[in-house]
């Protein structure tokens, strides 16, 4: 049996988790909207589109999109 703080820990570590996945998961979505928005305005190699495609890879990071590839890749010693 878990003791009480340790309960309400684990519940907050949840909790958390579940915030940063939605707040990242729609962080994805209006940068996904924008960086089609400023490739249009602006051309696929203005800063602004670079910019933008860093912060959807952050994005992504945090969802845990990347890291599958990069498991997979230190597994064949890569």
């Amino acid at each position: 049996m878990q003791a009480p703080v340790v309960k309400l820990s684990l519940k907050l570590i949840d909790t958390y988790n579940h915030i940063n996945q939605v707040y990242y998961q729609k962080q994805k979505e209006v940068l996904k909207r924008a960086l089609a928005i400023y490739e249009h305005e602006y051309g696929p190699g203005h800063a602004i589109v670079v910019e933008t495609l860093e912060d959807l890879r952050t994005a992504a990071r945090h969802l845990g999109q990347g890291a599958e590839r990069r498991s997979r890749s230190r597994s064949r010693g890569r």
